[in-house]
């Protein structure tokens, strides 16, 4: 179970009212667009975390850490995925994925359950291919508008999840395909519910955007015509170790200017992102970087 943790006091003292500000939210059917990656979630629980190594070693890299979500390419997936048919005998679940697309559905799924309209939307860069349609199809059905550029020649994007049977923790293998074309030029989207970014109430970033900092640093500066709140989570402890000192720069505000408001309203992490970010320093740092932090602590 994941729950906010008592890390930065500043942050504490906000964060102890955020599910009560999001049920307003919701009470206000104000909406809310989040943007990633879109990619078709492709996951398999194994027995255990020795297969998921044997796995691993079939995508020709053995080294990768468990619990984390590594780059690679289609033929990577494509031998893993051959291992759990052949060698398993498992038949992997699919659904429209990427941790954006998953906010967004859930806000409009857990709006529905109340009585309101979903009024969730989603911005990502897909392929004109059959998996960039199911990806649409599938939030369509969860009451979610799919926006963004279509790419052409490129393939959407795929996500294989392993799942331990033995603790839960998820491991996964991501070519991001055609998601790794989107860029700053594409936000803002040329439409949401209505013209732009009008009538967006609260904009999500997913951390995996951080790879590209331009475009990272564009949808969180861009202002929108209602003031819009803003929040980014950390993705992985892989990309942070990979981007930390960009991720600080963009998020913390000047040195010196006790006055200088930050970009972000809401920064989410978990303990092995947030302890990967830091580094030496003190977890209180993350203070700095929004007005609300939540660290989810797993089985803690």
């Amino acid at each position: 179970a994941a729950r906010s943790a008592a890390v930065p006091q500043a942050a504490t003292k906000e964060a102890r009212g955020a599910s009560d500000r999001m049920a307003m939210v919701d009470r206000h059917a104000a909406l809310v667009l989040a943007a990633g990656d879109p990619l078709v979630d492709v996951s398999v629980t194994v027995d255990d975390d020795e297969t998921i190594s044997k796995l691993d070693e079939r995508s020709g890299n053995p080294s990768f850490e468990r619990g984390g979500c590594e780059s690679v390419s289609g033929g990577q997936i494509g031998a893993i995925l051959s291992a759990v048919r052949e060698d398993l005998g498992l038949e992997p679940k699919v659904c429209a994925g990427g941790s954006a697309s998953n906010l967004a559905k859930a806000i409009a799924m857990l709006r529905k359950q109340e009585g309101f309209e979903p009024n969730a939307a989603f911005f990502g860069c897909r392929g004109n291919d059959e998996d960039g349609a199911y990806f649409a199809r599938e939030l369509d059905e969860c009451g979610v508008r799919t926006i963004g550029p279509i790419a052409e020649n490129a393939r959407t994007g795929t996500c294989l999840c392993l799942v331990s049977g033995q603790t839960g923790e998820r491991t996964m293998r991501t070519c991001n395909g055609a998601s790794a074309l989107v860029c700053a030029e594409d936000w803002p989207p040329a439409s949401s519910h209505q013209q732009g970014l009008v009538g967006v109430d609260h904009v999500h970033a997913e951390g995996y955007y951080f790879r590209n900092p331009d475009l990272m640093r564009k949808i969180l500066v861009t202002p929108t015509p209602k003031n819009a709140t803003k929040s980014v989570d950390l993705a992985s402890f892989e990309l942070v170790r990979s981007k930390r000192d960009e991720i600080w720069a963009l998020l913390a505000p000047r040195d010196g200017d006790p006055d200088a408001k930050t970009l972000v309203d809401i920064l989410f992490c978990n303990k092995d992102e947030a302890e990967a970010f830091v580094g030496e320093r003190d977890l209180e740092v993350l203070s700095r970087l929004a007005s609300v932090v939540v660290v989810s602590l797993g089985a803690e």
